[in-house]
């Protein structure tokens, strides 16, 4: 379930408040643009991002521009890719 409001995106679509339920398939490799979860340290909590790769270098996008990027290093592990999201509105 996303927390936080790193993937809100003020443009519109696609966006993901928190409370969203995503659903993330460990099997799949990420491409570029694809929505993941990663770890990107050890004892780090999972984060919920966009997956950007720009030639040998890799990073995570939030959907809301006040959140920088955060580059991915050898202690990175994607944990797997989101297939589906909901959004629970009741």
């Amino acid at each position: 379930q996303v927390q936080g409001d790193s993937m809100v995106n003020p443009s519109g679509a696609p966006s993901m408040p928190a409370g969203t339920f995503i659903i993330v398939e460990p099997s799949i490799e990420a491409e570029p643009g694809n929505f993941v979860v990663a770890c990107i340290g050890k004892g780090s909590g999972a984060l919920f991002k966009r997956y950007v790769k720009d030639g040998p270098h890799q990073s995570l996008q939030s959907l809301n521009p006040a959140f920088q990027m955060i580059e991915l290093d050898k202690n990175a592990t994607i944990l797997g890719v989101a297939i589906r999201a909901e959004i629970d509105l009741l």
